[in-house]
């Protein structure tokens, strides 16, 4: 009975640290891809800033020598 006790505890201390090698390397995986999503909103909040201005620059453009005439 010691003997099979031991083989099972074995077996379920391998599988437990299967288990978490797997976890771990989808973990490093979803990091990943949030950095990779961070990166991604900053670029399209730059973006928008920088369409921003040249829409305001435009409509002052537009204010001053388009309807002005």
């Amino acid at each position: 009975p010691f003997r099979e006790l031991s083989s099972t505890f074995a077996r379920l201390c391998r599988v437990v640290d299967n288990a978490q090698s797997d976890m771990n390397g989808e973990l490093k995986d979803i990091e990943a891809s949030l950095n990779v999503l961070e990166a991604n909103q900053k670029q399209i909040k730059l973006l928008k800033n920088k369409a921003t201005f040249i829409a305001n620059k435009l409509d002052t453009f537009e204010n001053n020598y388009i309807k002005s005439n």
